[in-house]
């Protein structure tokens, strides 16, 4: 059970990484956006140029009544990831705004926050996102390679072909190989006597 649920994980997690790998190349052309618009909240997700772009809007006020509810998809030319940073520093002139800025490698934070709305941003570099998502499909395969590279336990199994010895713990009938303590033993049988009836 535990193990399906790892190969299901790892699978949606391989999707996911080849989903951000596309966005990430497209960021670069284009801009893909995802808006959740509501009453009291807009809240959108886009592409930057080589970055993913979170953008969080609450005013005290409800949002235009004109406006789309809901969510929809738009595409758009590229732009920097610095484009809401920027708009965020340009509506700093009230004297009640709290402002909350970090940029580090790519990754950026802002929280600007006043009397009458919020706003907060935050900025990834696609490879942080694809490094992330690809963490199960890595672990499936260092699972896989340490398997096939582990010697093969000879507990009562051949340790060529992995076959089960117990009936003929002499020899290994699939693959006539003699088990190691046999051999340290000294006593090498002979094909006939190790397929003999006992």
């Amino acid at each position: 059970m535990l193990r399906r649920l790892f190969n299901l994980v790892t699978g949606a997690s391989l999707l996911l990484t080849a989903a951000i790998a596309l966005l990430w190349w497209q960021s670069y052309t284009r801009s893909d956006k995802i808006t959740w618009s509501q009453d009291h909240s807009l809240t959108t997700l886009r592409s930057a140029q080589g970055c993913a772009v979170l953008h969080l809007y609450r005013p005290e006020r409800s949002i235009r009544s004109g406006d789309i509810r809901g969510l929809h998809y738009t595409q758009d030319l590229p732009t920097s990831a610095q484009l809401e940073m920027l708009g965020v520093f340009l509506l700093c002139s009230d004297s009640s705004v709290r402002l909350v800025h970090w940029n580090r490698a790519g990754f950026a934070w802002t929280h600007r926050q006043n009397n009458s709305n919020l706003i907060v941003t935050a900025v990834a570099p696609f490879w942080s996102l694809a490094g992330a998502t690809s963490m199960f499909p890595l672990a499936w395969t260092g699972v896989r390679v340490r398997r096939r590279l582990r010697p093969r336990k000879t507990n009562g199994l051949c340790p060529a072909c992995g076959y089960d010895l117990r009936a003929t713990p002499d020899r290994c009938p699939e693959c006539g190989n003699i088990p190691a303590q046999q051999m340290v033993a000294g006593a090498i049988p002979s094909p006939a006597s190790a397929l003999a009836p006992r």
